[in-house]
Order: C-alpha cells, then structure tokens, then sequence
C-alpha cells in the first residue's frame, strides 16, 4: 500500500499488519492492492489502527487473452498463440529480425530464400495451405496493417512479437488471418527521467564445411574413364585434355578450390544502436538509431542498412489520445546470390564446386 501521487509506502507481514510512518497527524489516504483484488482507497488517522478488507477481482480468475481488438479465455488458445519478447532478442546477434524469430516460436517455420545479406526470409505458420496463392501471413505492426515489415524493422526496437495462429485465436482479422497473424509491438516511450541507452555487437561470419572437389589430375582421370565407350565422349575427351598419354600432365597443373575463392573470407559484421525515451503522463516518445554492417562470406557481397524509429504519443484530455510512428529505412545492398533465376547450368553454387 501507498499514499497516492507519492513515493510513501510500505507492505504488510504475514499476518496483514503494516507500520506506515508518515511526517505529521493529519488524516491520510491510503491506497491497497494485491493480486487478484480490486485495488481499494480508504483514509486512516495518524496513531489509530485501520481494519482493511479487499474484495476479489473476478476478471482476474479468467486468465483472459488479448488477440486483435477482443479477448478470450486461454483455455480456448491452447497451442494458438506463441510470443516471444525483447528480452529473448536483445542477445541475438543477427541484424535481420525475420532471421531471429528461427527456432523461437513453435509452428514457425523461418528459412532463408538465399545466402545473400537482406535475403528475403520466408515465413510461414504451420505450412503452407494453398498451393497457387501466397502463404505469407498477416502482419499487425503497433495495430496497423503492413507488407512483410521484419525487412525493415532493428530487432533492438522491437518489445514483442506474437503469433497467432488457430482459427480461434485469427478469427478478429477474418479470411486475411488464414495463415496466421504475427503482431509486432515497438518500443514506445515510458514517464520518467529521459534515458539515452546503447546496444551493439560485431563479429565474424565464415563457412565451417566446404563440399570435397578433385584436383586436375583426378578430374581429368575422371573425365577419361566416363567417357569409354562412348565414341562421341571420348572424341569430346580428346579435343579438351588431349589423348590418355598427356592425363600425366595434369599433376603437376595448380589446384584452384573455387570455394576458397568464393566464400573462403572471414565476414565482418556489426550493429550500432542508440535509444533515447521518456516522457510524462501526457507525452512519451522513443526514438532509436540503427546502424547495420554485414558482409557475406561471398567475396563481393555485403549489406548496408541505416534505420531510423520514432515513435510519440500524447494525451489530449480523457477521451483523446493521439500518435505518431515513423520508420525510415536506407538499404544498400552489394554482390549476388548463390542462385539465378535462369538455367541451372548458369547456378552459381554449381559453378564454384565444379
């Protein structure tokens, strides 16, 4: 319990007596609450004891669950709704906030489209369920509808990201909930002391495994031996390598692994974050800089990203409130992919391990 509008007060023991000192003899107000009660304002005398009694707050013994604009029993979301909140993103580091949701959220399925940096990231909510049509689900982001916002989005402004995803739980967004809702919340301001926070990681990407390939020699005896048989091989073989007497030739020719070539370098990446939130209890804003670094491991690609976060929101009266949110998002992306769209003859990835 406290005195209202101040930073006085004190808890009760075991058997509900309190001790409140307070600094003259004038009759106060005091303000008592405790989970699972309605919280109760009574006035107490100065040296005279007070009897207190809360009444129970029958709301609270639903365990009642927010989707969209209403609310449900949790009972009925069993396995419907998955969440996972800024504290469990916060030590991620990763600079795409589609890529961290990966293994975090039970049927949330994440995978990568290609290896290049701002690679779009598929998303889908257990599986797909049309064959013709887009399997991407909805997006809610701070209660307004967007396209695939996780490209765009710092994961160090994110507060929540929740998933929806049975019938029971999508059913206030209708037919574009068919494939489940992801709502993401943004960091919003808090009343208080502005506080200017920072957060920020670098480190080293690089590929653990490279596929096995021949060198000349093996290669060429290889060629040599498929083609037997075969007397258009075998002229094809004699006009490339020469006849079986010059295969001997090729061992002393240098050994290229392209894959050493391509994706043998140490990746750099780093991301800078600065925050600065506050406000009163009229006015909140927080505002978050970000800057993203991140090359791949493919020589010649990289990713460059400014992202800028504002978000206000100010209390006009009791009945109306009003706010801004702004997002900006300046990308620059260098390099290729592993795959063309074209003949698969053309696959990069196939042409770096032949």
């Amino acid at each position: 319990m406290r005195i209202p509008g101040t930073e006085t007060g004190t808890q009760t023991d075991a058997n509900g007596n309190f001790v409140l000192q307070v600094q003259n003899n004038n009759p106060v107000k005091l303000e008592c609450s405790f989970i699972g009660y309605k919280t109760k304002v009574v006035t107490a005398t100065p040296g005279k004891p007070v009897n207190i009694e809360l009444s129970l707050a029958v709301n609270s013994l639903k365990e009642v669950v927010a989707i969209g604009y209403g609310t449900t029993t949790k009972g009925a979301l069993t396995a419907a709704v998955s969440t996972v909140s800024a504290h469990d993103l916060k030590d991620i580091p990763i600079n795409s906030a589609a890529e961290a949701l990966a293994g975090r959220l039970a049927g949330v399925q994440v995978t990568g489209s290609e290896g290049m940096p701002g690679a779009e990231v598929n998303i889908r909510v257990r599986g797909g369920i049309s064959i013709t049509q887009d399997n991407s689900p909805l997006y809610v982001v701070d209660g307004m509808i967007e396209d695939d916002p996780l490209s765009t989005m710092d994961v160090q402004n994110i507060a929540s990201i929740t998933v929806l995803k049975d019938a029971s739980a999508t059913a206030i967004y209708g037919a574009r909930g068919a494939n489940g809702v992801i709502i993401i919340t943004t960091k919003s301001g808090h009343r208080g002391k502005t506080t200017v926070t920072y957060n920020g990681f670098f480190g080293f990407q690089k590929v653990e495994k490279t596929l096995p390939v021949l060198n000349p020699y093996q290669y060429v005896l290889y060629q040599y031996e498929s083609s037997r048989g075969n007397t258009t091989k075998e002229q094809q073989f004699a006009s490339q390598f020469g006849t079986f007497q010059d295969i001997g030739l090729y061992k002393e020719a240098p050994f290229v692994n392209w894959q050493d070539q391509a994706f043998g370098r140490n990746a750099f990446m780093e991301t800078h974050n600065v925050a600065v939130s506050g406000g009163d209890s009229k006015t909140q804003f927080n505002l978050s800089l970000t800057d993203n670094e991140s090359q791949a491991v493919m020589v010649g690609s990289g990713l460059n990203r400014k992202l800028v976060n504002f978000r206000i929101s100010h209390k006009a009266g009791n009945k109306f409130k009003m706010g801004l949110n702004l997002r900006f998002d300046n990308q620059s992306i260098s390099g290729q992919g592993t795959s063309n769209p074209g003949s698969s003859g053309l696959n990069f990835l196939r042409q770096v391990v032949k």
